[in-house]
């Protein structure tokens, strides 16, 4: 991993049900992204502080790009997870942007809460 991408995630996207009616998750674990933790403090609100990251995937990384790409309603936390579901931790995705350098995506960026 590089230093500009040193952080392994887990990204789980909702894949459908089960007989039950019970989510089922497709689950995937990038390795050489960058994770960026902040607390976000919502305005005109005592005591609403929440957890928020950005995420930085570089195309390629996991499929990224070609066969996969992140997308608002995925879960992601910071870490490897072998769990089938989202773990309590890991945060909704709100946002993906491609970011180009000239015609090609170069990474997506996403926001997470």
């Amino acid at each position: 991993m590089s230093r500009a991408y040193p952080h392994t995630v887990t990204v789980w996207r909702r894949d459908g049900e089960d007989g039950e009616r019970r989510a089922v998750w497709a689950r995937r674990v990038l390795r050489g992204v960058r994770w960026i933790e902040a607390r976000a403090k919502s305005s005109g609100m005592e005591d609403s502080a929440r957890d928020e990251a950005r995420l930085l995937v570089p195309r390629g990384t996991g499929g990224c790009g070609t066969s996969w790409e992140p997308r608002r309603g995925d879960r992601a936390m910071l870490g490897a997870s072998s769990s089938p579901g989202p773990e309590p931790q890991a945060l909704a995705v709100e946002s993906v942007e491609p970011v180009r350098r000239g015609r090609a995506v170069d990474h997506y960026e996403a926001t997470a809460r």
